[in-house]
């Protein structure tokens, strides 16, 4: 059978580490959630949980990092507390280099909040850490630069394409006799004749300089003395300033109704969090581990599902739109959610989504989940 669509059996070993690991940080974090939201733990208890939950998170974190791809960046801005960024990835760079590449990171004392999504900054910096890493010689350094900068008109007029006021210059600079300035100058040679992995870079970078524009700031590449690169973000500073930083809002589990949902997962672990978590918000759960198996589990419960949650990427040949697609011929009114280790902007590529197709995550938590499953059965109602 001819697919358009990748299977597991198909997928790189890299996806399949990805998928397994990302699974994984869902499981731990989302019991771990589970029991901070119940009243039943004792003060130890809750101790113990909440420390391996901040394990978890960091987990998280990290595979982010590692395995998100710089074209799925979000585009929105938010404060963003740059030091804390550069404290809490700083370790993560040290050891994705190695030995192999001298890094170091100079930060200016109290450096203003700016006006970016972290996700962005810290993908950046591992993306450029990478191409650092695979490019510089035995020796060669790579060096982060925070800091607070005034540009004048005099700037300005040498740069038409700024606007002079104060900024946090976030930069980036490599040096050594191998350093890969060309892949990133391509990423203002729109008809580079570098290969496909400079071609990634160059519209990763093209990416990151629209959303850095969208937020008031931009993109600088230029070549530095010794023979190196510097990429520079030139971040707005936001008028307001926090006095003691932000509180993280504490996950709340959403109640749910009474309606029926699908649940389809081929990885147990998951699929059994995934049931739990909507049980206990009171809907009732059906579940498969497969397409043809959640195929004969809504032929013997007579289409009775409000909702279908599948994975995109199931084991066999048919997929979770295809899947999807069979079940919403025999009910218009069957919301989707879809599932996935890959990121939406991904699996809209890869599987030909619509637009404004309903997307969760992974890893996700329940909190998340609970709240996007309300959502959509609450969305555009269709009487059946």
């Amino acid at each position: 059978m001819n697919q358009s669509h990748p299977n597991q059996e198909e997928e790189p070993n890299k996806a399949k580490l990805e998928r397994e690991f990302k699974n994984v940080i869902l499981v731990i974090n989302g019991y771990c959630e589970t029991l901070l939201n119940s009243e039943g733990l004792s003060a130890i208890q809750h101790d113990v949980v909440r420390e391996i939950f901040a394990a978890g998170s960091r987990a998280e974190k990290i595979a982010a990092l590692l395995f998100n791809h710089p074209s799925d960046l979000p585009e929105t801005g938010m404060l963003l507390d740059l030091a804390g960024v550069l404290d809490h990835t700083e370790a993560a760079i040290r050891i994705l280099l190695g030995e192999k590449v001298v890094f170091s990171v100079v930060k200016q004392n109290f450096l203003p909040w700016v006006a970016m999504e972290k996700e962005v900054v810290e993908q950046t910096l591992f993306t450029l850490a990478i191409q650092a890493r695979d490019n510089l010689p035995p020796g060669g350094k790579l060096t982060i630069v925070a800091k607070r900068i005034l540009l004048k008109e005099e700037y300005v007029r040498l740069n038409p394409k700024t606007t002079a006021g104060e900024y946090v210059q976030l930069a980036v600079e490599t040096s050594g006799p191998k350093n890969p300035s060309e892949l990133l100058v391509a990423a203002v040679k729109p008809d580079s004749t570098l290969g496909n992995e400079s071609g990634i870079i160059c519209r990763d970078l093209e990416k990151l300089d629209r959303i850095v524009r969208k937020n008031h700031g931009w993109l600088q590449i230029e070549s530095v003395p010794d023979g190196g690169n510097r990429v520079s973000l030139f971040l707005p500073i936001e008028a307001k300033q926090p006095v003691q930083g932000i509180e993280e809002a504490k996950s709340v589990i959403v109640q749910g109704g009474k309606e029926s949902i699908l649940v389809v997962e081929d990885d147990e672990s998951v699929r059994l969090l995934t049931v739990s978590v909507l049980q206990k918000s009171g809907y009732r759960v059906l579940n498969a581990a497969s397409a043809e198996e959640a195929l004969e589990v809504w032929k013997r419960h007579s289409g009775r599902p409000a909702l279908l949650l599948t994975d995109l990427v199931m084991p066999g040949n048919v997929s979770g739109k295809e899947l999807a697609e069979k079940l919403e011929a025999q009910k218009p009114s069957l919301k989707v959610i879809y599932a996935s280790g890959y990121s939406a902007s991904v699996c809209a590529e890869l599987f030909k989504m619509e637009r404004g197709f309903e997307f969760i995550q992974k890893p996700f938590r329940p909190s998340k989940l609970t709240e996007l499953v309300r959502k959509v059965l609450d969305s555009d109602k269709v009487s059946t």
